[in-house]
Parts: structure tokens; C-alpha cells; sequence
């Protein structure tokens, strides 16, 4: 999910390809997280994690959903709930 450019107050939902994450990812730096949420537990044996990036007083708000299939992760889904 991500906002409508044409229309800021509408949400878009759709699947992307492989090939197009890279268009919507966040801006992260490489090898390095922060701002950690430390309520979540460390599972070596789980397969789903949620990483979320929020911009305290700026409106930016992305969530990602992953999952483990066959050992690799994967992004199931995409949300961009930015003002």
C-alpha cells in the first residue's frame, strides 16, 4: 500500500513485481538499523519479522512485512502510510 501521487488522501494497493522493489523501498544505509523496537523478541526460528521505518514530526511511515520460505526472505508486503 502506498499513497495515490494523483490523489494524496487515496491509497493504493497492489503487487509488485520482483524487479520493482527497488523503485519503493525506503531509503535505508547499508548494514546498520536503528531505531530498533525493542518490544519485538529475537527468534532465530521464526519465520516472519516486520521492520518499520517512522519519521518522528515528519509524516513518513513505511512498514514492511517479511517472510522465510525454503531459508530465504522474502518481502511479502509493502505498506506506505506516509502523510
Amino acid at each position: 500500500m502506498t499513497a495515490d501521487p494523483e490523489d494524496e488522501f487515496q491509497i493504493l494497493e497492489t503487487t509488485l513485481e520482483p524487479g520493482q522493489w527497488f523503485a519503493f523501498r525506503p531509503p535505508m544505509m547499508p548494514g546498520k538499523l536503528t531505531n530498533v523496537h525493542y518490544g519485538q523478541k529475537e527468534e532465530l526460528n521464526i519465520d516472519t519479522k516486520v521492520v518499520e521505518f517512522k519519521g518522528f514530526g515528519n509524516g513518513f511511515s513505511n512498514t514492511l512485512y517479511f517472510e522465510r520460505r525454503n531459508g530465504i526472505w522474502k518481502l511479502m508486503k509493502f505498506e506506505d502510510l506516509s502523510d
